[in-house]
């Protein structure tokens, strides 16, 4: 009978429990079967139901004989599984005749099962192979702190075994029933001998000098009820704290800290970690300027199952080649990808295998990498895709649009313009009045590069002190800062009028015509200049410090007015060509009707 089949049946049995706990009572079964005496498995499939706790306690105690094995059991042995579906599902097993070859084989699957339904604890088997050829474990001692069932942990330790050398090796895992089949996982593959524990890597590090980490931590998650351990740490956490909302940073900063002076790692990390602000900045900033990161690769947007999160790989190396030495590579691998069904991706072997030669290249390449110093960074956002010189760029109004960013030169940016300003979070106490003081425009009320001052809602504020620094005037320009790109001219106006969160509002100093800053702006030009500003993966925003470092493209010859005065002439007068031709198709179209003697039917 062949792993399938055999998978199906014991499925059948245990459809009475949830998912998650039929896959590990699936392992646990096949695997004290594998392990257990043979006489003790006979008697079972012939005994009284009532003896079958009796015989199920001594199948498990023969097997936790074994040390390796005697934790998982442990974890896993308190089965919700009735006494007539474990006694059928042994006598079905004991019939089969398996050997221990078929067990593995079984039980592996079960595992590649796991990892389709249970992502959080996964990832994906081309993930792991790209960690793990960036990395290049050869030998000497890894760890993972996040181990999740072993799957990197076994392609690390294959990999150096391929090449005929022995990787010791270390790990942690929060959930013990995680661990439990992580444990399972690398003794059935032949992995018996390791450092496995069940805990929390944050809080409880096992601290080594490795050669090599690999870790793809849980994302976004918060740390507040752990914060009196961590922050009770500052020899393990030495580069400082971000927020409590998110961790990314903390696993971070732990793993080059566990690193040896030569050591290695990979890290699977939220692009938000990239570029976020706050106390979050301030630690990257602190892990940049160490010179540590050797690399960092920008992954396809749904790259790993199930996720709406959009992914880059960190690479951290303490002994980097001289040519990347206060420098980092940067790799745009957004592109690199196999579209699959329902809107899936996945990374083929050849997506694998070039990004590896990419960064084995340490050289710029159009639209894939560039090396950069870190002089030359944009304050501490490191998101490959900032970088990374484009021949070509998708436009919303233009289409596909062909790039010449070498070209550009330019001696000033937006900061030059003028004045940069927020918009207002509309809080709960503001009520909303038609005869209140204040309108706020929001995202809904710009349409075609225009405001419907019509739409406008009106609010009655009671704390107006700070209510200037919202306030737009005639002339400012009003930026959307997430979504579709909107960028409008504030027209003339009475009252108070004020611009939501949503937008970021630029009062230009005396020189600078509003309507050529807003056609500067909606070039392709400007759209592109925008987009690789632009960041996040459910809603890209872009933020003020962004904006101003946007490079501004002064005229040579004439002055801006001069320049929009003779485009809205020569555009009006295009316009009103086109009416003409338009109603003249229409008198076309009325005497083609009259001809066929339809006419009287409808009225144009």
């Amino acid at each position: 009978m062949n792993t399938q089949n055999i998978l199906n049946i014991m499925n059948i049995q245990l459809n009475e429990v949830s998912e998650q706990e039929s896959l590990s009572n699936t392992i646990l079964l096949l695997l004290v079967t594998r392990e257990a005496d043979e006489t003790i498995i006979s008697k079972l499939t012939i005994a009284n139901e009532s003896d079958i706790p009796i015989l199920l306690k001594e199948i498990f105690h023969s097997v936790a004989m074994n040390e390796f094995l005697r934790l998982p059991i442990q974890y896993l042995s308190k089965t919700n599984l009735n006494n007539e579906t474990i006694k059928k599902i042994f006598t079905d097993i004991n019939h089969w005749k398996l050997n221990k070859t078929q067990y593995t084989e079984a039980i592996n699957y079960v595992f590649t099962i796991i990892e389709r339904t249970l992502p959080i604890y996964s990832t994906p088997s081309y993930i792991n192979e790209l960690l793990i050829k960036l990395l290049e474990p050869i030998g000497g001692t890894f760890y993972s702190g996040t181990l999740g069932i072993a799957s990197t942990m076994i392609m690390a330790y294959q990999y150096a075994a391929y090449l005929g050398n022995t990787l010791e090796i270390y790990g942690q895992e929060i959930n013990l029933q995680i661990y439990a089949l992580a444990v399972i996982r690398l003794y059935v593959n032949g992995i018996s001998s390791h450092h496995i524990l069940a805990s929390d890597m944050l809080t409880s590090p096992i601290i080594n000098n490795f050669d090599y980490i690999a870790i793809h931590p849980p994302a976004n998650i918060e740390w507040k009820d752990k914060q009196s351990q961590i922050i009770d740490r500052p020899d393990l956490y030495s580069f400082g704290f971000p927020q409590v909302t998110t961790s990314d940073w903390l696993f971070l900063s732990l793993a080059l800290k566990l690193l040896n002076k030569t050591g290695k790692a990979v890290v699977l990390t939220p692009v938000g970690s990239l570029f976020r602000t706050g106390m979050e900045e301030k630690l990257r900033t602190r892990i940049i300027y160490c010179d540590y990161i050797e690399a960092i690769i920008e992954l396809p947007e749904r790259i790993v199952t199930n996720s709406s999160t959009n992914f880059a790989i960190i690479i951290f190396n303490k002994n980097k080649s001289i040519k990347l030495k206060n420098s980092i590579q940067f790799i745009d691998a957004t592109q690199l990808y196999e579209s699959q069904k329902r809107a899936k991706r996945a990374l083929s072997i050849d997506n694998i295998n070039e990004i590896v030669n990419i960064y084995k290249s340490q050289t710029d390449i159009v639209n894939l990498s560039t090396i950069v110093s870190l002089t030359n960074l944009r304050s501490s956002n490191i998101l490959p895709s900032k970088y990374v010189t484009k021949t070509s760029f998708l436009s919303n109004i233009y289409g596909e649009i062909k790039l010449s960013m070498p070209n550009i030169v330019s001696n000033k940016t937006l900061d030059d313009v003028g004045i940069f300003f927020r918009g207002i979070n509309i809080l709960r106490s503001y009520l909303q009045n038609p005869n209140g003081d204040f309108r706020v425009i929001n995202l809904a009320n710009v349409e075609d590069g225009e405001i419907n001052m019509a739409t406008l809602t009106t609010y009655e504020v009671d704390n107006r002190a700070r209510l200037d620094m919202y306030r737009v005037q005639e002339g400012n320009l009003i930026i959307s800062n997430r979504g579709t790109l909107k960028i409008c001219i504030v027209p003339k106006h009475k009252g108070n009028l004020l611009i939501s969160q949503n937008f970021i509002g630029l009062r230009l100093h005396k020189g600078y015509n509003p309507e050529y800053i807003k056609q500067f702006l909606q070039s392709p030009l400007g759209e592109y200049l925008i987009n690789t500003k632009r960041a996040g993966s459910a809603s890209q925003i872009i933020n003020i410090r962004d904006l101003k470092e946007i490079p501004f493209i002064e005229p040579l010859t004439q002055n801006q007015t001069e320049i929009i005065d003779s485009y809205n002439t020569k555009q009006q007068q295009i316009v009103t060509k086109i009416e003409k031709l338009e109603l003249e198709l229409l008198t076309m179209r009325n005497k083609l009707y009259d001809q066929m003697g339809i006419s009287k039917f409808f009225q144009l």
